[in-house]
């Protein structure tokens, strides 16, 4: 398949033939499916887990255009839809995940204050507006530039670089007492 921009395939998607659109399906697969994959193992540790949320990251942009929902930016649909995917996974699990050992500071040595921790961890993470969780999440795990990150999500360069360090300085605020040695 030749090269096509996101909003041709779209349009091929929508209006073209079986065969087209299968083939629309596969080239965007191939485009973003690298991307999507490391952007879900970033946050999740779990392999199978990652492949089964991987999987319906691109389930869930099947049924929306199969829905006939409009879809403009298909890059941020399956970035956003597998980044809640993968939250809600870890919402889901966080009671029962196992303890990183080098993220937790050495006088957390009893498992009460380990899981402590890492629900603090987690929720850090969680904490910050989605407005920047998003950005921060594709620079720092997705080693995204900014206007990358810009382009993703309709926003400038500049105001995903100004997310981007704010949710640094909230993550930092909340973990700094748990934490040794943070840095930007």
């Amino acid at each position: 398949m030749y090269s096509f921009s996101d909003s041709e395939i779209l349009d091929i998607i929508y209006k073209g033939s079986k065969r087209d659109i299968e083939q629309a399906y596969r080239f965007l697969y191939a485009k973003y499916s690298k991307m999507i994959h490391a952007y879900c193992a970033c946050i999740i540790k779990d392999k199978d887990l990652v492949e089964d949320l991987f999987q319906e990251t691109f389930i869930r942009f099947y049924n929306a255009v199969t829905q006939e929902k409009t879809i403009t930016n298909i890059p941020g649909f399956l970035t956003i839809t597998s980044r809640n995917l993968c939250y809600n996974a870890i919402r889901s699990r966080k009671n029962n995940v196992e303890l990183d050992e080098n993220m937790l500071v050495d006088r957390a040595d009893d498992k009460y204050e380990k899981k402590e921790l890492l629900e603090i961890i987690i929720s850090a993470v969680e904490f910050i507006d989605e407005k920047y969780r998003t950005p921060f999440m594709l620079r720092e795990f997705e080693g995204l530039s900014y206007s990358e990150i810009g382009e993703l999500l309709n926003i400038s360069a500049d105001n995903a670089k100004v997310k981007t360090t704010r949710a640094k300085k909230m993550i930092i605020k909340v973990l700094q007492p748990y934490l040794k040695d943070i840095s930007n």
